[in-house]
C-alpha cells in the first residue's frame, strides 16, 4: 500500500498516520514552493509556529534555508519550553535537536527529520522522493504494479484517478482518545505533542478513515 506526501520540515499528523499503514510513501518533493502551503512553517503547538527563512520560487527539494542559526535556537527554547515537562521529552529532544542543527538545507532537514522518525519507531516503509524518478511524479507504474488501494492526497486524486482503473481512496483521518484518558484530544495535534507527549504510544491516537 501505498501514499502521498508533500516535502516538509517536520512529519504532519496526516503524514505520520500514512507512515503507519503504508509501505511505500512518495514525497512530492519536485513541487514548487509556495507561501500560501506554509511549506515553510513548524508548528510546535496548533497555536504556537516557527518560520523558516528560505529562498524564494524554486521546488522544494532546491530550497536553501537561510538564518538557520537563528532558526535553531528558536526551535530548541521553544520545545524545551512547551515540551520540558512532557513525559517522553528526554527520550527524544536531545537526538532531535543535532539533526536538526546539522541540516544545511531544507531538503536535508525534511529527509533527516522523517528518516529519523521512520528510523526510532522501526517504521517498515520505504520513502521514494519524486525529483529523483526518470518521469518527475508519475506514478503510473508503481500504481499498476500493486493490487492494493491506495491514500492519497485529495490534491493528487484526479491525477492518479487518471491514470488507473483500480481503486484510489482519497486520505483522511482522525485523533481518537484513549478511552479513560483525562481529556479530550484535539483534532490539530502536531508532530512534537505525539513524540514528547505519547512516546512509544503515539498510535493509539492517529485512526485512518
Amino acid at each position: 500500500m501505498f501514499a502521498t506526501i508533500p516535502l516538509e520540515p517536520f512529519p504532519t499528523l496526516s503524514t505520520i498516520a500514512k507512515l503507519l499503514r503504508c509501505t511505500t510513501i512518495i514525497v512530492a518533493d519536485n513541487l514548487v514552493y509556495n507561501k500560501r502551503d506554509k511549506h515553510n512553517q513548524v508548528y510546535i503547538k496548533p497555536d504556537m509556529l516557527l518560520s523558516l527563512e528560505v529562498t524564494g520560487k524554486k521546488q522544494l527539494h532546491e530550497l536553501t534555508l537561510l538564518n538557520k542559526d537563528v532558526f535553531n535556537r528558536k526551535f530548541a527554547r521553544s520545545i524545551e519550553d512547551h515540551f520540558q515537562k512532557s513525559p517522553y521529552y528526554s527520550f527524544f529532544s536531545d537526538e532531535l535537536i543535532t539533526h536538526v542543527h546539522s541540516s544545511e538545507h531544507y531538503v536535508d532537514l525534511c529527509k533527516s527529520t522523517l528518516r529519523w522518525f521512520i528510523q526510532t519507531f522501526q517504521l517498515p516503509v520505504k520513502c521514494i522522493y519524486a525529483s529523483k524518478q526518470q518521469h518527475i511524479f508519475d506514478l503510473k507504474e508503481i500504481i499498476e504494479s500493486r493490487s492494493e488501494l491506495y491514500f492519497v492526497e485529495k490534491t493528487f486524486l484526479p491525477y492518479v484517478q487518471s491514470l488507473t482503473k483500480k481503486d484510489v481512496h482519497p486520505f483522511s483521518l482522525k485523533v481518537s482518545t484513549p478511552e479513560n484518558y483525562y481529556q479530550e484530544l484535539p483534532q490539530n495535534l502536531t508532530f512534537f505533542q505525539l513524540l514528547f507527549d505519547w512516546g512509544n504510544y503515539f498510535p493509539r491516537v492517529i485512526q485512518i478513515d
